[in-house]
């Protein structure tokens, strides 16, 4: 009991974000995450993928002066403007991975949208794919760092890429082309346009992973205001996404299971050899001698 205790107090920790970052946490049981930076804007994606415990979130909106909970799901991706935050993790068996991004209050507009699980994205804009929003941004989490290849943008649009670097956000205004430029795993596109004509833009970005999450796609963050989230209903993204898997990934996962399949079949039709016992031979197990009597 008292070694179980003592565990419990060495692995449990505290995480702290007092300013603008994009980061992944991994939380444990007991594990906390307190995001204190003030006039900020927070976003959340929780993990794809189902886990055990309880995720719980206290919200602290810090315009309308109100405090809320709320237990965040798998997938849950989460937009609190001026917020702050406090979450926790129950669950001895298990973790939860969080995706964390912290902005400038007001620096993205409710048009978020958010690229997970994905080997490559293309965004277009052009007279016959606009923005639909005068600020748009998007949100991108690769598993491996991807290569950014971006056109020089019209004058009415201005695009750039926020990415990290230990922790510490970048600001890069893409006002020329960049071809196969590596950058974070982390990353946000913001574009802002002052016309909807005349436009033309082509970012893209590209990971060499074999794998990919097909639990995940894109999609747009749910926007939370004391206590209730709320998905905007943006029909209209130029975004488009590829899960590329490696044809020697399939090859691996169709004949491993083929080759077990074979081998089981080969042990059951293959005939045994008859067993030779020792007490069923017609031979004698001693020899006579002529000479005893």
């Amino acid at each position: 009991m008292i070694i179980y205790l003592l565990t419990n107090l060495v692995i449990c920790q505290t995480y702290e974000i007092s300013e603008r970052t994009m980061k992944k946490i991994t939380l444990k049981n007991d594990d906390e995450l307190r995001i204190i930076a003030d006039n900020s804007d927070i976003l959340i994606h929780v993990q794809s993928h189902f886990f055990f415990g309880k995720l719980s979130l206290t919200i602290n909106n810090l315009t309308t002066k109100t405090t809320w909970e709320m237990t965040g799901k798998p997938k849950d991706r989460l937009f609190l403007k001026n917020c702050q935050a406090n979450i926790k993790y129950s669950e001895t068996s298990n973790t939860c991975t969080l995706t964390i991004w912290v902005l400038e209050a007001g620096f993205c507009d409710l048009s978020l949208i958010h690229a997970s699980g994905v080997s490559s994205v293309q965004l277009l804009v052009d007279q016959i794919n606009p923005i639909p929003q005068q600020k748009e941004c998007f949100f991108f989490e690769f598993k491996n760092k991807p290569n950014l290849t971006s056109d020089e943008p019209t004058r009415f649009l201005t695009p750039t890429l926020i990415s990290v670097s230990n922790g510490t956000l970048n600001y890069t205004l893409l006002s020329q082309a960049v071809t196969d430029e590596t950058i974070s795993k982390l990353s946000i596109l913001k574009i802002e346009r002052t016309k909807s004509k005349n436009i033309d833009y082509n970012f893209q970005l590209k990971s060499k992973q074999y794998f990919v999450d097909f639990t995940d796609n894109v999609s747009f963050f749910n926007n939370c205001n004391d206590g209730y989230c709320q998905l905007w209903n943006f029909t209209q993204t130029n975004l488009t996404y590829s899960q590329k898997v490696e044809w020697w990934i399939w090859t691996i996962l169709y004949l491993a299971p083929s080759t077990f399949i074979l081998l089981v079949v080969l042990l059951l039709i293959v005939p045994k050899k008859p067993e030779t016992s020792l007490f069923s031979s017609t031979k004698p197990l001693l020899s006579e001698n002529p000479g005893y009597k």
